[in-house]
Parts: C-alpha cells; sequence; structure tokens
C-alpha cells in the first residue's frame, strides 16, 4: 500500500503548481508587439541599471528619427558650418562610403567606455514619433489598467535576454528576460513626453527561467543579489557561464525591453 503523501511533499507540489513553465509565459518565451512595449536599442543594461535604479533618474524616449546621422563628409563632421557656405569647394570624399565616413568621424572611444548618449537619461528606439506615441499610449494604458482591476504593476525594464532552444534539434530561438525593473511610465499632460521611473520595488529575477532550466535542463543559474548589490555585469556573466554547455545558447547583455511581466504568481512561490 503506498505511503500518503508527506505535507513537505505536498508544499513543494502546490509551489511548483504556481510556476508557469509553458511556453505560454513570456517570461520563458518573450515575443515583442507592435502596439505595446518599447525595445530600446544602442543602450548598455550596465547605464541604465546606474541611470535607473543606483541615481533614481527620470528617463525619457527617443524616437528614431531624432537620432544622430552621420556628416554627410568630413568637412561637415569637423565642421558642419563648412556643408552650408556657397563657395564651400567640392567634396573630395564623395565616393567614400557614408558608414566609413561615419566611423572616420566619430572620437575614438576606448572599448569599455560607454558613448555620451549611452549615459544620459534618453532611451533610443528604433521607432519613428508616431510610433513610438502609439506604443507608449497604449504600454500606460495597460500598465494603468492592471494597477486599477489587479492592484498589482506588471510593468517592467527587462535589461539582458537568454536565448535559448528546448532541445538540442530544435530550430525555435526562446527569448527570456534575465534582469527585471519594475517601472512606472507616467504623463504629466497629452502634450508632455513619457517619463520611466523605477517604482523602488525589488528587483526581480527571472524564477519561472531558473526553474524551468533546472528542472528540464539541469542548468543553475546564479542567484541575483538585491538591488544594492547587484552588479549586472557580473550577473550576465555568472548567467553565460551557467549556460555555457547548451551550445547555441547565448545571453544578449544589451537587449533591453520595456513590456508587461507577471510576477503575482511567483510572489506566492516565494512566499
Amino acid at each position: 500500500m503506498p505511503h500518503p503523501p508527506t505535507i513537505p511533499h505536498e508544499i513543494e507540489k502546490s509551489r511548483k503548481d504556481v510556476l508557469d513553465l509553458t511556453l505560454r509565459n513570456p517570461l520563458l518565451n518573450f515575443r515583442p508587439t507592435k502596439r505595446r512595449g518599447v525595445q530600446v536599442t544602442d543602450e548598455l543594461s550596465r547605464e541604465l541599471f546606474a541611470l535607473l535604479v543606483r541615481n533614481e533618474r527620470v528617463m525619457y524616449f527617443l524616437p528614431a528619427r531624432e537620432s544622430k546621422t552621420p556628416p554627410a563628409n568630413l568637412e561637415e563632421a569637423l565642421d558642419p558650418s563648412e556643408a552650408h557656405r556657397s563657395d564651400a569647394p567640392p567634396d573630395p570624399h564623395h565616393h567614400i562610403p557614408r558608414e566609413l565616413l561615419a566611423l572616420l568621424s566619430e572620437p575614438l572611444t576606448p572599448p569599455d567606455e560607454p558613448l555620451a548618449h549611452q549615459t544620459d537619461n534618453k532611451l533610443q528606439t528604433a521607432l519613428t514619433l508616431p510610433q513610438l506615441n502609439l506604443c507608449l499610449r497604449e504600454t500606460f494604458r495597460q500598465a494603468r489598467l492592471s494597477i486599477e482591476e489587479q492592484g498589482v504593476n506588471i510593468l517592467y525594464l527587462a535589461l539582458g535576454i537568454l536565448k535559448w532552444y528546448e532541445s538540442d534539434t530544435s530550430t525555435t530561438e526562446r527569448r527570456a528576460p534575465l534582469i527585471l525593473i519594475p517601472v512606472r511610465l507616467a504623463q504629466s499632460s497629452v502634450r508632455e513626453s513619457f517619463k520611466l521611473t523605477w517604482t523602488r520595488d525589488e528587483i526581480e529575477a527571472n524564477l519561472s527561467l531558473e526553474a524551468k532550466l533546472k528542472q528540464e535542463f539541469n542548468v543553475r543559474l546564479p542567484e541575483m543579489p538585491a538591488e544594492d548589490d547587484l552588479d549586472v555585469e557580473d550577473y550576465l556573466t555568472r548567467v553565460e557561464k551557467a549556460v555555457a554547455k547548451k551550445g547555441r545558447w547565448s545571453v544578449e547583455r544589451n537587449e533591453v525591453h520595456l513590456n508587461f511581466f507577471s510576477f503575482s504568481k511567483l510572489l506566492i512561490y516565494k512566499d
């Protein structure tokens, strides 16, 4: 006659039932949509963490059309006024590819040093201004609706993405966020730009991903320290080491998304 299940066994079973380890969970299989959420481009995760969390800066979004464009030629890079003078000599570099001109005109920066636009409070995106406004308005609406109806904030800025596969033969790439900062999207008036701030709630590791990789792949992700002790680069390096034996898996350190991730059940799991 089989022994009845013990209380610790039943508690552990209930805890696992709380975690959604299916691919319906965006914490395991994140797929951006066009209407809500925003992908942040050409930024550094460590710098965003320092600005948003350490310094508690207010962040704004920059549409693609406001991003800097490379100079038309070297003279314009050195002195833009020269390019518009009517008596300026013909451009001797017109046959040089624009990409090369852009590289030549950029000041040399040490490899580990961030660029100027990666240390300010502007979040770069690849969206035009109308697209960006549409996405931010819908994101703001849904974030507010979640708080009003469920009493929980599910809007996060995700730093770093793990690219993983369900098997060695799978050709479908899955993506899972690694560091999740709870944020608030606000707008003073309809004419003002949207502002992004840290809510000062606990910064979350991806517990669903931790459980999934441990149970199904025998991969143990490192424990993420509290925000006061969190070194983003060190943590992401330790994640890379943890998944190194999975040949095709990789960590995109500076892939950043503003999007919705539900942690309500995970809080029950932790309790």
